[in-house]
């Protein structure tokens, strides 16, 4: 299980310093800085085509939504991750983590995305599956690692958003999880 440590980053830390010192090592490190700022454009291109798909379901537009998701899919990869996908993924992600680590009259950790997995059709249980998997990267009690574990193996984490859904399904797949975020934005009112 990957836990994350002040030495893990100060290892990370040190190898971005050995890197710059190599030949070419500022060229390296200046590509790699402009390919974070282009993954983090489109990243915020897709979160933004995302919150408005969102809107226009809430609202029943969904033949304008159906055209924000094709435009989500559309996104570009960068570096093999395909942005508008990931985007999808991370407000997903957020959904469930904000509320969970917020303050004192938040949510049960867990409680919420667990009781509403069951409903859900493939498409969306999969993406809360591996925001669940995700989870596992943080300092959690052994209690909600089990409650996690009971709906899938934490090995899911590693998968990239929306393993296995072919590119013809992917309209629909984005779709309900967007319906997903929607209901689960209604239910922390």
């Amino acid at each position: 299980m990957a836990r994350y440590s002040e030495d893990d980053f100060d290892a990370l830390q040190a190898e971005l310093d050995r890197d710059t010192a190599k030949a070419l090592g500022d060229l390296r490190r200046a590509d790699r800085a402009q390919r974070n700022a282009e993954t983090q454009a489109w990243l915020a291109a897709g979160d933004n085509l995302a919150e408005k798909a969102i809107a226009a379901l809430d609202v029943g537009e969904e033949p304008r939504a159906l055209r924000l998701v094709e435009r989500i899919v559309a996104l570009p990869a960068v570096e093999e991750t395909r942005s508008g996908l990931m985007a999808v993924n991370l407000l997903l992600y957020n959904e469930v983590v904000d509320p969970t680590f917020a303050g004192e009259d938040a949510r049960g950790l867990l409680d919420v995305p667990l009781r509403v997995l069951p409903t859900l059709d493939r498409p969306a249980a999969d993406a809360l599956r591996h925001v669940l998997a995700s989870l596992s990267d943080y300092e959690l009690p052994a209690g909600t690692l089990r409650r996690i574990q009971t709906v899938v193996p934490l090995e899911r984490r590693l998968d990239p958003p929306f393993a296995g859904v072919e590119e013809a399904e992917l309209p629909a797949a984005v779709t309900a999880v967007l319906r997903l975020i929607l209901r689960l934005r209604a239910d922390e009112d």
